[in-house]
């Protein structure tokens, strides 16, 4: 089960209301180190968006690695690395990377992509347009 998260002046909150932030870089396994943010996205679209727990050389997932569907407003567990999303085909993500130290910039991902999430970010996605081929 996914654990939801807000935004909250650039900080995360988590639903248990306990702020993220950073001492140190996030280790890439499955429980990060407390008070580091660990990589990983929140869905804020009606789109699900399927992630990948590892990656792998050329930004996709690691053969076996653990992946998951986040439905709108669903998000990867916070105490845990999840290293990638994926845009389909024919669609473009937008939305907010949240990052350590505290900048917050826009990005807009065109797919077919694995869009890898480093250490100490975490991609909220806002905006999903997807385009039929003719």
């Amino acid at each position: 089960m996914m654990r939801s998260l807000s935004v909250l002046g650039g900080a995360l909150v988590l639903a248990s209301g306990a702020v993220m932030v950073s001492s140190g870089p996030a280790q890439a396994d499955d429980a990060c180190t407390a008070g580091v943010l660990c990589s990983g996205t929140t869905n804020q679209v009606g789109a699900e968006v399927l992630v990948a727990k590892s990656r792998c050389d050329g930004n996709v997932p690691c053969s076996g690695s653990r992946t998951d569907t986040l439905s709108q407003g669903e998000s990867t567990p916070g105490r845990e690395d999840w290293d990638l999303f994926r845009v389909p085909e024919h669609c473009t993500y937008t939305g907010t990377v949240l990052m350590v130290p505290p900048v917050n910039p826009p990005f807009a991902v065109s797919g077919p992509a694995w869009v890898a999430v480093h250490n100490n970010k975490h991609y909220v996605i806002t905006g999903a347009r997807c385009l039929q081929p003719v």
